[in-house]
């Protein structure tokens, strides 16, 4: 399925699942308070390096600085992606569904969230085009936190490059261990903790939904 595949008609769906944050939390949308919890689960996760790694760049307020706006490419086709949020939420929300029903039945929860683990992997992570990222990286001034996050996100043998090509010609592996994803790309092997693979999932999705909300015009 190529981008814009899942048409307007879960459009609605979107403005619901956009305001959520602001009930919760008090971020302008949902998936910003979702990196930030991810962001705190991934420092205290074992063998982790948040001060090495591409999140330490993330900002709350990512594209909404005068500088940004003014040197954001225009042409990035991001209406395409209008319904992502909104798609990984309702998986988000299954899986809210499927614990509540299965509460203390941790074999059908662990298949729950497999399912719903990989489903946000190939939306966030494989669906979009690579470009988006490295062209707002290389359009944006260097200073900016936006053009940090996205450059160590598509550099060279980054786990973003990794991750992506497993998902789209590699093997994904859920679990080999307690709390791992194994990637296999070529004779690359990336293992995350799951915190770091919630956690690139969601940075992602904020970097693509809030570079589509500058580009909108008002009240779009």
């Amino acid at each position: 399925m190529g981008e814009g595949g899942i048409g307007c008609r879960i459009l609605p769906l979107a403005a619901v699942y956009i305001k959520l944050g602001d009930a919760q939390g008090g971020c302008a949308v949902w998936w910003k308070r979702k990196v930030e919890e991810w962001i705190e689960k991934y420092k205290e996760a074992p063998g982790t390096r948040f001060g090495e790694s591409p999140y330490r760049f993330w900002r709350n307020d990512l594209f909404t600085s005068e500088e940004v706006l003014r040197t954001l490419p225009r042409n990035l086709e991001l209406d395409r992606l209008v319904n992502l949020g909104a798609a990984v939420a309702c998986q988000e929300r299954l899986f809210q569904t499927a614990h509540l029903w299965w509460n203390g039945e941790d074999d059908k929860l662990r298949v729950a969230y497999s399912g719903v683990l990989l489903t946000k992997m190939y939306l966030c992570l494989a669906y979009p085009r690579e470009t988006i990222l490295s062209r707002v990286a290389s359009a944006l001034p260097e200073v900016t936190a936006e053009a940090r996050l996205c450059a160590r996100l598509v550099s060279p043998n980054s786990t973003y490059r990794h991750v992506r090509n497993a998902l789209a010609h590699g093997t994904v592996d859920l679990f080999p261990r307690p709390q791992e994803v194994l990637f296999r790309d070529r004779d690359q092997e990336v293992r995350l903790h799951v915190t770091e693979a919630e956690l690139l999932i969601h940075v992602v999705l904020d970097i693509i939904m809030g570079a589509y909300e500058a580009l909108s015009p008002p009240n779009k």
